[in-house]
C-alpha cells in the first residue's frame, strides 16, 4: 500500500514543503520531502528512500553486515512496520563481481546465517541468506554493469 499512495501523491502534484497527505479506505499515507530523502508514512508502517550523496547516512544494516569497502553508496531505502522491518542498500565497486561475492558470503557464514540461494540468475550472482530462529534474511545480487560492479544488498526480518 505505501508504494501505491507514494506514486499517486507524486502523480497528483499536490505536495507543499510539508509534504502531502492522501487517505483511503485502507488508511493514510503521508509522502514528505526532507534534504533529498523521501519519507512515506502509512498507519501501518513507514519507508525512507534517499539516492545520491548522502545515502550513506541512511544505512541500516543487521549486526555482522556491513557496506562493502570502499564502495560508492547511491541509494538507500528502510522501512518499517508492526511485524518487522528491513532495507535496500545500492553500491558501486570497482572491484570484481567475484570478490565482492566472496566478500558477503564471508559475512553471511560469520553471521550464522545459513545460505539458501547461491547462484548466477539472469546474469547476476546471487545469494540469499537467512537465520530461522531470529527472522532475519539477507540477500545480495552483484553484477558487472558497464565496468562498475553494482551491489544490491536487502535485508528483511518478521521480528
Amino acid at each position: 500500500m505505501i508504494a501505491a499512495a507514494a506514486f499517486a501523491l507524486a502523480g497528483c502534484g499536490g505536495s507543499d514543503d510539508e509534504g502531502a497527505t492522501t487517505r483511503t479506505d485502507d488508511g493514510t499515507v503521508h509522502v514528505s520531502d526532507d534534504d533529498g530523502a523521501m519519507t512515506i508514512k502509512a498507519d501501518d508502517g513507514s519507508a525512507t528512500i534517499r539516492t545520491g550523496k548522502g545515502s550513506e547516512a541512511d544505512v541500516s544494516l543487521p549486526g555482522g553486515i556491513t557496506l562493502y569497502p570502499g564502495a560508492e553508496v547511491v541509494m538507500t531505502m528502510n522501512g518499517k512496520d508492526g511485524s518487522g522491518g528491513g532495507g535496500l542498500t545500492v553500491m558501486e565497486s570497482a572491484d570484481s563481481v567475484d570478490r565482492v561475492e566472496a566478500f558477503y558470503r564471508k559475512q553471511f557464514e560469520d553471521a550464522g546465517l545459513a545460505i539458501h540461494t547461491d547462484g548466477m540468475f539472469s546474469g547476476a550472482q546471487t545469494i540469499g541468506a537467512r537465520d530461522d530462529g531470529s527472522g532475519l534474511a539477507v540477500n545480495v545480487v552483484v553484477t558487472d554493469s558497464g565496468g562498475k560492479t553494482q551491489i544490491h544488498l536487502t535485508h528483511a526480518s518478521d521480528r
